[in-house]
């Protein structure tokens, strides 16, 4: 008997800084892919496009968030808040860094979203990271806290 298997995919794009353009390059990018996902789920929305009904997106790391919110205009905040309540899902992950980095800096990244997420009365409380070097037992303490 086949077992049957369910597969879930995150829609987020990934945060490869130095690695494939320059830290200048890879932040307006990513502004522009929020920007992107914002207009397709207004286009979702408003019924311009039915088909993209459902659409969702997961912002990688908290640094994006960082990065938009200081580079778009106020109707862009805007939506990207309205939407966060279930349609943008934000990790609390900052960015993907080495797996030497300490706690104390970890926790100092980490609080970054959480004081997001509390000023927004969001229940943002998981973090992702989509890197081949992964971390060490220290990211999981501070993800705990």
């Amino acid at each position: 008997m086949k077992k049957k298997w369910t597969l879930y995919l995150i829609h987020h794009s990934h945060t490869d800084i130095g690695c494939t353009d320059r830290q200048e390059k890879i932040e307006r990018y990513h502004v522009d892919y929020i920007k992107s996902v914002i207009d397709i789920l207004d286009a979702a929305r408003n019924g311009s496009k039915k088909e993209w009904e459902g659409y969702k997106w997961t912002c990688e790391n908290f640094w994006q968030v960082e990065n938009f919110l200081e580079n778009c205009d106020e109707e862009y905040k805007r939506k990207f808040t309205k939407y966060v309540k279930g349609l943008i899902d934000i990790s609390l992950t900052y960015i993907n860094m080495t797996e030497l980095v300490d706690n104390e800096i970890l926790d100092q990244k980490f609080q970054k979203g959480r004081e997001y997420a509390e000023r927004n009365q969001l229940d943002l409380n998981s973090a992702m990271t989509a890197n081949i070097n992964g971390f060490s037992w220290g990211y999981a303490e501070t993800l705990g806290r």
